[in-house]
């Protein structure tokens, strides 16, 4: 007997283990260099070269103007089965970060950073 309940013991801990999850969307990027960036004069290039390639490019209806958007967003959470082993309960944390520069020509006409975080 002693030996079921030490099995029973280890499936469920197994279990409770493997029922955290984390999930992820995007790419993470530099953050910081939000506050160097400035309106007509920092560059595509210099965007580029500090935070890397744009998760996503959109045109307007002007020609002369594109906007890069960089998003990340990272959650997690895990499933409570101290209190009662056989009603989950749900935890979930969250962080998002999302940045949107406009550019006109290969200058940056304007920009907005978000970020949220909560648990």
């Amino acid at each position: 007997m002693p030996t079921l309940i030490r099995s029973l013991v280890a499936v469920i801990c197994a279990a409770s283990l493997l029922s955290a999850c984390t999930s992820t969307v995007g790419r993470k990027f530099d953050s910081s260099y939000v506050q160097s960036i400035e309106r007509g004069k920092t560059t595509k290039a210099d965007v580029r070269s500090h935070i890397g390639e744009p998760g996503q490019t959109m045109n307007s209806g002007d020609p002369q103007e594109e906007t890069w958007v960089y998003q990340y967003t990272d959650v997690g959470g895990y499933f409570a089965r101290a209190v009662q082993p056989f009603t989950p309960t749900k935890t979930v944390s969250s962080s998002t970060e999302s940045l949107s520069i406009t550019f006109r020509g290969d200058v940056v006409k304007d920009y907005a950073y978000t970020a949220t975080r909560q648990k």
